[in-house]
């Protein structure tokens, strides 16, 4: 028997890697909520603190918020750049630090959008949910047993449904409803409610065309 020697090479890297920063949304506008997200390659981040920092150069920064990871922009930054940096303890170790600059200034807020508000339905009784079905009939639930549609043409009817194990008690009942995306063909919706146990169940229920 002939024993041969195998040279073997083992090429040890490092695999401490920098971790990044994300801003959402890219865009910066005044009111507008900005959160910060850390993802770091070398395992669940963990002790995280943030800094946010402004310029109007890329160069001077001037500290304005931490330790969150949000941030709500005010007028005075408007036409500077953030800067966030976060600060952490991730699978090699901690001391770890990651930052991000913003690559557009802060802009001015959104302009306030026009809103009126129509009453479809009154006089309900601790309403809960609603949802459309494709010919825009909407379907809604009250908490303590009632299952209604509105028609398109306005009109409220009570959807008839075999509620008689309905269990009700503070934030148990007739609760979230949602329209099957197949309910042309199948007239098919659904319910999340309580029943009778002490029990929360999911019941499909199918329609009929009047």
């Amino acid at each position: 028997m002939i024993d041969d020697d195998i040279d073997v090479t083992i090429l040890v890297t490092n695999v401490d890697e920098d971790g990044t920063v994300f801003l959402i949304p890219e865009r910066l506008r005044v009111g507008a909520v900005l959160r910060a997200r850390l993802s770091d390659p070398d395992g669940i981040a963990a002790f995280v603190t943030w800094k946010w920092d402004v310029s109007s150069d890329k160069n001077t920064w001037l500290p304005i918020a931490g330790p969150e990871d949000n941030f709500t922009p005010f007028d005075r930054y408007i036409g500077m750049y953030l800067r966030v940096t976060a600060t952490y303890t991730d699978g090699e170790g901690s001391g770890k630090a990651a930052d991000v600059i913003s690559d557009n200034v802060v802009g001015d807020r959104e302009p306030t959008p026009d809103i009126s508000v129509v009453d479809l339905v009154s006089g309900l009784t601790i309403p809960w949910d609603l949802a459309f079905t494709p010919d825009g009939t909407m379907l809604f639930t009250e908490r303590g047993g009632v299952l209604s549609s509105r028609l398109t043409n306005g009109k409220v009817r009570t959807v008839t449904a075999d509620l008689s194990d309905l269990y009700v008690e503070r934030n148990t009942g007739l609760m979230a409803i949602v329209v099957d995306p197949d309910f042309t063909s199948n007239r098919r919706f659904y319910t999340c409610q309580g029943r009778a146990g002490r029990e929360v169940h999911v019941i499909a229920w199918t329609v009929d065309a009047a």
